[in-house]
């Protein structure tokens, strides 16, 4: 061919070239997206089906951290929070735990952090105040891992109790955070089905968001530059 015909046809060559390598890295981010969803949806039903009850647990921990399950709709707190902190009580009553440590942040209608809110549920149940212990700073899981941190000798064996979707993520904080953890689920706070189904939805979001952002967290604290990220950046 003439070299005319020939720089024509290099041309549309590499446009053809250049289009295909785009669907083909398209397609790659496409199915590594939906991969990554379907993975963070597995997790909630892995979550309810493999972790044991709190009941049903025989071995002992040093301390149960109860992870705080927020507010009911008329500010009191909530029913998840108080089958938590019933489940993590039982374990103190059967010299399963010697101590238990309550971690939520927010307040109820009374102006009382959840984390204190917790500890007085308990007291109500039996447990002894001079084995409680709370924080009402953390806005989320790995908030709940972080700010625990300090109220959990380093030696000392601890068992994380929440609610049974919510358990996996509660026991990935705390091994982000740099402490592993027992793991085990109370009983579920109820509510109608739908709120079931919006637990489960929130649950694997939550998922795919702390996947993302604690990596990068523990990157930016890695090179000293956890300052310079916003305060509600773990919210």
């Amino acid at each position: 061919p003439d070299p005319v015909t020939r720089r024509r046809a290099d041309a549309m060559f590499k446009t053809d070239f250049h289009q295909t390598s785009m669907a083909r890295r398209l397609r790659y981010l496409v199915g590594g997206i939906t991969v990554f969803c379907l993975f963070c949806a597995t997790l909630p039903f892995a979550s309810l089906v493999v972790v044991p009850s709190c009941a049903a647990r025989t071995t002992p921990s040093d301390i149960a951290v109860v992870l705080g399950g927020g507010m009911a709709m008329d500010g009191s707190l909530g029913l998840g929070s108080k089958t938590r902190v019933a489940a993590a009580v039982d374990l103190l009553e059967r010299g399963l735990v010697s101590g238990i440590h309550m971690t939520g942040g927010g307040t109820i209608h009374s102006g009382q952090p959840i984390g204190a809110a917790m500890v007085d549920e308990a007291i109500a149940l039996g447990a002894s105040p001079e084995v409680l212990t709370w924080e009402g700073d953390s806005r989320s899981t790995l908030e709940n891992a972080l700010f625990s941190l300090p109220f959990i000798p380093g030696s000392a064996q601890a068992i994380v109790v929440t609610e049974p979707f919510h358990i996996l993520r509660g026991g990935a904080s705390f091994l982000w955070a740099g402490k592993p953890v027992a793991i085990c689920a109370s009983r579920p706070g109820g509510g109608a089905p739908y709120v079931a189904t919006k637990q489960y939805v929130r649950e694997a979001a939550a998922w795919a968001f702390n996947l993302i952002r604690a990596p990068i967290w523990s990157a930016a604290r890695a090179m000293g530059l956890d300052d310079n990220l916003s305060e509600s950046f773990l919210h």
